[in-house]
């Protein structure tokens, strides 16, 4: 299940961590010459490998096209592409609605922004060129009410306001 894979992609970050490392230690990788086993922006300044970017790595190179990840269960949670602007369980807000918790429900993956800059423009009345939209973002998590409330006289057509959190891609 998921916490094998959990186990699995930990043992992994640990051992590209420690052979990562053990380069840099030895003076193969430096922030000059970056160390062709992982991207630039799985590195923190300092050079280092960013474990929560393997992680997200690992996990998404099982099926490079997804777009959208969907889990809402109470340990569910997203898969962050960095580990800087983590949002905290603890700094979700509670339901505006209903005061209950919120939980992670989906998260909007990177991928979506490569299939939005191929997609044909649909507005007939703008010029606008696909390829120059000004969007990026590391990945887009949104977290539902845990009680599955409706909005009641609040909003009479059933919607409730939710809490989305953007980790910002790194520049």
């Amino acid at each position: 299940g998921s916490e094998d894979e959990d186990d699995e992609v930990s043992v992994h970050v640990a051992k590209l961590m420690a052979e990562y490392e053990a380069k840099a230690a030895a003076g193969g990788a430096t922030a000059q010459e970056p160390d062709t086993d992982l991207e630039a922006v799985g590195k923190d300044k300092d050079a280092r490998a960013d474990a929560a970017f393997l992680r997200f790595k690992m996990r998404t190179d099982k099926s490079k096209a997804q777009c959208l990840r969907y889990c809402f269960s109470p340990t569910a949670r997203p898969l962050w592409l960095m580990s800087q602007h983590q949002q905290a369980v603890e700094d979700v807000p509670k339901c505006s609605s209903c005061g209950s918790a919120r939980h992670f429900e989906f998260q909007v993956m990177p991928q979506l922004l490569f299939y939005l800059q191929q997609a044909p423009s649909t507005h007939e009345d703008t010029d606008a060129d696909p390829t120059e939209l000004d969007l990026d973002w590391g990945t887009v998590a949104v977290y539902s009410c845990a009680s599955n409330c409706s909005a009641g006289q609040e909003a009479p057509d059933g919607y409730v306001e939710e809490h989305v959190w953007v980790q910002p891609h790194p520049k």
